[in-house]
């Protein structure tokens, strides 16, 4: 948390509850003034309406473009939960111009020794989400019995175990969870 706004992957959630001209689900880079406009992107084309961009508001997916399909309609409600009930200790949030691809942020457990570490991952999703796991790997450094070197992660629920009825919400605090299981030697390798 930085300050009382929520942090999602590297975004705080801007004054989205008390500015009515922002759109829900907009965000201000970390430590960005939500008065100073961001520099322009390559991709303009994908940009938000006019107005938005003025207060320095990163775009929110395009509705039109990544609503198109049923992997990108779920995804859009996995955000959407994700925002109105934030799960301890992890955020997450799609990357501006791709709504396949989020970036996440697990917050190291307290009394672990990952506490107060911040371990920022990728997920990558194909069109076949939900009925397919996404790709999910460490993109800091982990060391843990369950991490390989290349950051993949050895989960069930990203396997073997996989189900549909699974969001991004319960993928982020699946791997939090054994993180404390398996110092306390709960979990089994």
């Amino acid at each position: 948390m930085v300050g009382s706004a929520p942090v999602y992957s590297g975004v705080v959630l801007s004054r989205r509850q008390t500015d009515p001209r922002l759109r829900r689900g907009s965000a201000v880079p970390l430590g960005a003034s939500p008065s100073v406009p961001s520099a322009p992107s390559a991709s303009s084309a994908a940009l938000p309406p006019a107005g938005t961009r003025e207060l320095g508001v990163c775009p929110t997916p395009d509705p039109a473009r990544d609503m198109s399909t049923p992997a990108r309609r779920r995804l859009m409600r996995d955000f959407k939960r994700l925002q109105e009930d934030p799960p301890a200790g992890v955020s997450g949030a799609p990357s501006e111009n791709n709504i396949m691809v989020w970036n996440a942020v697990i917050f190291g457990p307290e009394g672990t020794p990952f506490e107060d570490g911040t371990f920022k991952l990728t997920i990558e999703f194909t069109e076949e989400y939900p009925n397919k796991p996404p790709t999910v790997r460490f993109v800091s450094k982990m060391f843990h019995p369950n991490v390989y070197a290349d950051g993949s992660i050895c989960l069930d629920i990203l396997q073997n175990r996989w189900s549909p009825t699974y969001d991004v919400s319960s993928i982020l605090t699946s791997i939090q969870s054994p993180w404390v299981k398996s110092l306390f030697g709960i979990v089994n390798f």
